[in-house]
């Protein structure tokens, strides 16, 4: 037997080693599994109740990353520092809760620490850390509402604007659950013109904040407010916008799946915003 026809006999042996030596060296290189994230937190994903209309998508250029938690979900601008949105689910049964307010602000570490802000970025900046999903929609739920609290669901907001207009936009909202039951509610900042920032992390300050409440049969209602001093109002029905006017100025699509209506100022839930 000449050694060509030698070699061509071990082939198939060679071979299957080969492959043994392939699957050892991919089992002692491969990553590390992750650890699984603090609480109920994820990345990516689609976080479920949150996005029954899908979930919102953004064309912008910066870099993002999703948190999903029990009290809300957000899309987090690393960039920024803050939430692009931050979305939950009001159940209208569970607006009266006597969970007490917790107040333990904290940074998010699903975050990466480049990407995130921290309390320190807030001290003596002249801005509250202003919830977007608000600590008193999770009255039921002691691990919600403390989730309530982390910075990923937080922008530098006006004081009196959040004590007062934007507190009195918050409590119409559970209201209006409570008149049809639940609703789902996507709440962010609006950037114009030149961007503040502030603290060692160069968090950003919105120029407005805005307000989507959507009921289950998809009718819906839109607010924006500048950031800047607002005093409590009987009637919200003023601040009513276009979502369409708020996606031009976020650069988000916020119900992909469609489904959603505008029924302009006789919509959703008139009663509760103060008509």
């Amino acid at each position: 037997m000449n050694s060509s026809r030698r070699w061509q006999q071990f082939l198939p042996l060679i071979v299957v080693i080969g492959v043994v030596l392939a699957l050892v060296l991919y089992w002692l290189l491969r990553p590390p599994a992750r650890a699984p994230l603090p609480g109920n937190a994820q990345t990516g994903g689609v976080c479920g109740e949150q996005f029954v209309y899908g979930k919102p998508v953004f064309s912008g250029v910066e870099r993002t990353q999703t948190v999903c938690h029990g009290a809300f979900a957000a899309l987090v601008s690393l960039d920024k520092k803050v939430p692009l949105y931050s979305a939950e689910r009001i159940l209208g049964s569970e607006t009266r809760g006597d969970e007490v307010r917790t107040d333990n602000f904290r940074e998010d570490e699903t975050l990466p620490e480049d990407g995130r802000a921290e309390l320190s970025d807030y001290l003596r900046s002249g801005y509250d850390r202003g919830h977007m999903s608000p600590a008193a929609d999770f009255r039921t739920d002691a691990q919600k509402m403390s989730e309530s609290f982390l910075l990923s669901n937080m922008v530098p907001q006006n004081h009196t604007l959040n004590a007062e207009a934007w507190a009195g936009l918050e409590g119409a909202t559970r209201g209006c659950a409570r008149q049809v039951g639940q609703v789902y509610v996507l709440t962010g900042p609006i950037f114009a013109g030149r961007v503040k920032t502030i603290g060692r992390n160069r968090v950003a300050v919105p120029s407005a904040v805005y307000k989507i409440v959507v009921a289950p049969n998809g009718d819906s209602r839109a607010f924006v407010f500048a950031n800047k001093s607002a005093r409590k109002q009987k009637s919200y029905l003023d601040r009513t916008v276009s979502i369409e006017s708020i996606e031009r100025q976020t650069g988000l699509n916020f119900f992909p799946q469609g489904g959603v209506q505008e029924r302009g100022l006789g919509g959703l839930c008139t009663g509760a915003f103060g008509g």
